[in-house]
């Protein structure tokens, strides 16, 4: 991807797939929100990315395939039985695929930071909620100094006789009493430095221009609108239940793959395409 992508079309696509992941349990809806995602992380050669979000994902489908094939009596297809307890394909498929759309969910977060350009989104989101963000910022540039900072006093009070390793809660949290002491103060200190920068720059004192604010392209408005027709047409069709998986009654092979199903998915593609050309 030569650039990134225009901060409102980039998170409405982004919102409209999110949301489809969590109305939906179809297998090829899925699939094929799965294949933008896959996509946007090749074109981006993000593969690490790709890589840690599965890493994030196996402890929560660990428990997840556990639970419910735990509480989960639903189900034809018996795999095995424990103490009286039957395990079924079904409850095991229909883990898997909550499992699934977790990982599109974690991944769409992911392709937000691969789409969008850091000091883009500062200017559009500063320019709606210029509060929020100004907190925002004050926080994500806080917080890593803040773990540097305690990492350093730990090691000073170490040497003074503090044992943070202690064993009794009382006596731990004696021991890291005055670090929080400091750490307050910095973190207050730090808060009001940062502020006062900012308003002598300009920042929510008076009306501030934006250097080069991008704007909508051509090509934005053709991603809006058709993410707003997917979202639309996936909204109608759901309700009218062409997109039905029930894999415990009738998981038919007509609700997985039919021409409705295949709309959305070519939709999808389309979107897809446009957006890494």
């Amino acid at each position: 991807m030569e650039s990134k992508t225009n901060v409102l079309s980039a998170l409405f696509i982004l919102l409209v797939f999110m949301i489809i992941s969590f109305i939906s349990d179809n297998p090829i809806i899925l699939i094929s929100l799965f294949l933008f995602i896959l996509t946007v992380f090749l074109s981006n050669k993000a593969i690490g990315k790709f890589k840690r979000g599965l890493t994030y994902l196996v402890p929560f489908a660990i428990l997840t395939i556990i639970i419910n094939m735990l509480f989960v009596n639903d189900g034809n297809i018996i795999l095995f039985e424990f103490l009286g307890k039957k395990f079924t394909l079904e409850a095991f498929l229909y883990a898997l695929i909550i499992c699934f759309k977790l990982l599109i969910v974690i991944y769409i977060f992911f392709t937000l930071e691969l789409l969008i350009d850091t000091d883009d989104a500062v200017s559009f989101f500063s320019s709606i909620v210029p509060k929020s963000t100004f907190s925002f910022l004050i926080a994500s540039k806080l917080f890593p100094n803040l773990k540097i900072r305690v990492a350093t006093l730990m090691e000073i009070y170490s040497f003074r006789g503090l044992d943070f390793s202690e064993k009794s809660k009382k006596k731990a949290i004696k021991n890291f009493v005055p670090i929080f002491s400091i750490i307050l103060e910095d973190s207050l200190e730090g808060s009001f430095q940062i502020g006062e920068a900012a308003y002598v720059r300009g920042f929510l004192s008076t009306k501030r221009t934006v250097y080069e604010r991008k704007k909508l392209k051509f090509k934005d408005y053709i991603l809006i609108g058709l993410s707003l027709l997917l979202f639309i047409l996936f909204l109608y069709l759901n309700s009218k239940g062409y997109f039905n998986f029930d894999i415990y009654g009738y998981a038919q092979l007509g609700n997985i793959i039919n021409y409705y199903v295949a709309i959305v998915f070519s939709i999808v593609l389309v979107i897809t395409y446009i957006l890494t050309i």
